[in-house]
């Protein structure tokens, strides 16, 4: 068995990678194997024991790159696992004395020359967390293997509690139709489309006075996103929005907290402008609850259960790749077909999920 060094978001962090990483390292010590993580993002400085597991500090520089051979040595690690962005990265990081594999997202196409440069430098093994992202690192050159993310449904499944209870709890109305978004509002421009997800509902909820959106986003601009306050404003939409508390958005809702509210929606709004994979896609479905995404990267083949919207436009993006704006009319269409679907999808969208439990993908 080997020892390995995870370096992704801390493993309690409420995050995407951070839920991910607890994941993958709960699964690789079951299999035997001795894991620690490089905290880049969650842990500044000492080294703790967090649920069995040692949790080393971020060095100096953001991605904790400067440190992460530093670590391994301490750790006596046989493998340097990686799961983050690999074009923050030098491209010798896998030169420092330890194999590296990279779990990679690929959220543009084409795989930018960003991406590519330290995996082809030094990386042992590349492994795409979608099959879009196979395919993509496939068309320029780069073998790569598979590992999807997953998801916990013992702690994600519909909960059993009245539905308007659960709306009621969040502040809505008991007979709301609710659409929810849980993305995380950082950089901009926004890749989780939050202005044509605020121009869309602006349009559908004239039609359909009962409707309503949940964001389990920051609202402020903490994290170098937009102000989604001022964002709605202007949209015309504040009175028919809110947002979860911004302490839980600071250290993160318990399982009971998040199941009950995901199965409070009536529609997951995630139409990104690409992503790697997509958490809350498969979060709601697990839920229960149906989705919207964009007809682009790895959201087509993480809708089970819901409605794919067509791109509107391609947009360049700063290290030399595209992703796709989607079509404004289409998450209206969506919506529109979300709001007349009732309850039927409940079934399909957690069958759908189950294929991603965690227990499966081990």
């Amino acid at each position: 068995m080997s020892k390995v060094l995870i370096s992704s978001n801390a493993p309690w962090a409420p995050t995407g990678y951070g839920t991910q990483a607890r994941l993958i390292g709960r699964s690789l010590r079951e299999l035997g194997h001795e894991v620690a993580y490089l905290a880049y993002w969650g842990l500044t400085a000492g080294i703790i024991e967090w649920d069995g597991f040692r949790v080393y500090p971020q060095g100096y520089l953001e991605w904790g790159h400067d440190i992460i051979d530093s670590h391994a040595r301490h750790f006596q690690a046989d493998i340097m696992l990686t799961l983050q962005d690999v074009w923050v990265l030098p491209d010798d990081v896998g030169l420092r004395g330890f194999p590296w594999v990279a779990i990679v997202p690929v959220d543009m196409a084409p795989v930018s020359p960003a991406v590519q440069r330290p995996l082809r430098t030094s990386c042992s093994q590349v492994v795409a967390m979608s099959r879009w992202g196979q395919e993509e690192f496939k068309r320029v050159g780069i073998d790569a293997d598979y590992l999807p993310h997953g998801v916990d449904t013992t702690e994600l499944y519909p909960d059993e509690t009245p539905k308007g209870t659960l709306k009621e709890r969040l502040g809505f109305p008991a007979d709301a139709f609710l659409v929810g978004m849980v993305a995380a509002n950082k950089g901009w421009p926004s890749r989780k489309s939050f202005e044509e997800c605020f121009d869309a509902f602006q349009t559908f909820e004239r039609d359909h006075p009962n409707a309503y959106l949940y964001l389990h986003s920051v609202a402020g601009s903490q994290m170098r996103g937009p102000n989604l306050n001022e964002m709605a404003s202007a949209y015309g939409i504040s009175n028919k929005l809110r947002f979860a508390a911004p302490y839980v958005m600071l250290v993160g809702g318990s399982p009971d907290e998040m199941r009950m509210t995901y199965s409070a929606f009536d529609v997951l709004l995630a139409p990104s402008l690409g992503e790697g994979f997509g958490i809350p896609v498969l979060e709601a479905q697990a839920c229960g609850v149906p989705v919207i995404v964009n007809d682009f990267s790895a959201q087509p083949e993480l809708c089970g259960a819901g409605w794919i919207v067509k791109p509107s436009r391609k947009r360049w993006m700063p290290i030399n790749a595209f992703q796709m704006e989607p079509s404004i009319a289409g998450i209206i269409e969506a919506l529109r077909a979300a709001y007349n679907s009732g309850d039927t999808l409940r079934d399909q969208a957690r069958e759908f999920a189950l294929r991603y439990d965690q227990k499966r993908l081990q």
